[in-house]
């Protein structure tokens, strides 16, 4: 995950900020629950965005109290914990270690690839865990991980089809239970992980090029130019995100319905305009 599913906080209230900031450490505990201190680095605004929604979604019994933690020694924070947060957080080690891993296999040195390497040995017996426990819904993920390697591999420029992949994949992780929403959800979740799969890709685009990765923005940056790329990617990723909308305004949320919303419709933007001004500052 890439930490660009989060909230717009300066248009937050400061009890709307507070609720968001005891769902995100509240995944925090879960990661650091059995031992898992290792578990902590999975954190992501993406996956406390997660719990934030299966929580409102389904509205499990649910407990909150005022905290201290290692990053907050002497002022208490609002931690709220239910258990969603296990769920969420083994999706957050699993998808942590498959990035880990996949950094480490993609790299031509093992100097460059230390990180994937402790991120690996760290998180492999959670793994292991964690595919015990969900068998069908790793093995899904694993199929499209395979089909995003293989499309990279091959330099695949079809970026609807890349973009389907994660996806696909965001989608199995949104969709916990099987019920009546669970079209809904994983539809939600498809858009959603088709949103971070091309912001993730235009921010890296230069550096991608520099380093000779793979990015499926490349033909279009080489034949837009960077101005004319943002353009062609916030065409691309308006649709993303207004079809990810529509699914969640079908949903029978009423628990943090404006906080969700405040992250859909306004948070999600905030790393892509931000890339756009500091492309400016450097002209």
């Amino acid at each position: 995950m890439f930490g660009y599913i989060a909230a717009n906080k300066p248009e937050l209230k400061i009890k709307e900020y507070n609720v968001y900031r005891s769902y995100y450490c509240g995944l925090c505990k879960a990661l650091g629950k059995k031992g898992r201190q290792c578990a902590r680095l999975s954190l992501s605004y993406d996956m406390a965005f997660v719990y934030l929604f299966l929580s409102s979604l389904y509205e499990p019994k649910k407990t909150q109290k005022n905290e201290h933690c290692i990053l907050h020694p002497v002022t208490r924070v609002m931690v709220t914990e239910n258990k969603i947060a296990d769920y969420t957080a083994d999706m957050s080690v699993l998808m942590t270690y498959l990035k880990g891993r996949d950094d480490f296999k993609d790299r031509e040195t093992i100097g460059k690839s230390v990180a994937g390497r402790l991120v690996m040995d760290a998180q492999e017996k959670d793994y292991k865990k964690i595919r015990e426990k969900y068998p069908r819904k790793v093995g899904i993920i694993l199929s499209y991980m395979k089909k995003l390697d293989e499309g990279e591999k091959a330099l695949s420029r079809d970026i609807d089809y890349m973009a389907g992949n994660f996806g696909h994949i965001m989608g199995e992780i949104l969709c916990m239970n099987s019920d009546i929403w669970e079209s809904t959800v994983r539809g939600m979740g498809f858009y959603l992980g088709k949103f971070i799969y091309l912001m993730d890709a235009y921010e890296d685009i230069e550096n991608d090029i520099k380093k000779k990765n793979y990015n499926p923005f490349f033909d279009a940056y080489k034949r837009l130019g960077r101005e004319g790329l943002y353009e062609y990617a916030k065409k691309i990723l308006l649709i993303m995100m207004a079809d990810c909308t529509k699914e969640f305004e079908r949903l029978p949320i009423v628990d943090n319905a404006e906080l969700i919303r405040n992250i859909l419709y306004s948070g999600v933007w905030t790393k892509f305009e931000r890339k756009r001004i500091n492309h400016e500052k450097s002209l």
